[in-house]
């Protein structure tokens, strides 16, 4: 029983490492995107804002 949940439990770690490694590679290509998602975000709120006024 104690071996399968340490072998989870470094599958799981290996998992998550993984993980933020492709996430930070995603991160690095989508910025550019990411920015720009951002501005319009920005824009379509204060557009959102003067409506309100």
């Amino acid at each position: 029983m104690k071996e399968t949940i340490l072998e989870g439990m470094g599958s799981g770690k290996e998992q998550t490492f993984s993980a933020k490694g492709e996430i930070q590679q995603l991160g690095r290509k989508n910025q550019r995107k990411a920015s720009m998602a951002r501005d319009s975000t920005k824009r379509f709120l204060f557009q959102e804002t003067k409506k309100k006024e």
